[in-house]
């Protein structure tokens, strides 16, 4: 569970980042975990990000499953669970 959070966090501000000159990001869709603070993420399985246009979001680690609500104000990505 240590590592899917980490995952999480990370992949959050990555997503966030992409946003500029403070503009909302769009995050709908699926978007693929491929490094971690910089290392490359080594599974069988890359972890995948799924944001929906409801409002809430899951992220598929390989076995784990986790499932939240996220909220976009300006550049600024929440995630609850």
């Amino acid at each position: 569970m240590k590592r899917n959070t980490a995952i999480l966090a990370a992949a959050a501000a990555l997503l966030v980042s992409c946003g500029t000159n403070g503009t909302s990001v769009d995050v709908l869709g699926a978007w693929n975990v491929l490094s971690v603070n910089g290392e490359d993420v080594v599974l069988g399985e890359l972890p995948t990000f799924t944001f929906s246009e409801d409002g809430t979001y899951s992220v598929f680690a390989g076995v784990n499953l986790i499932n939240g609500e996220y909220v976009i104000d300006g550049d600024v990505l929440a995630m609850g669970e």
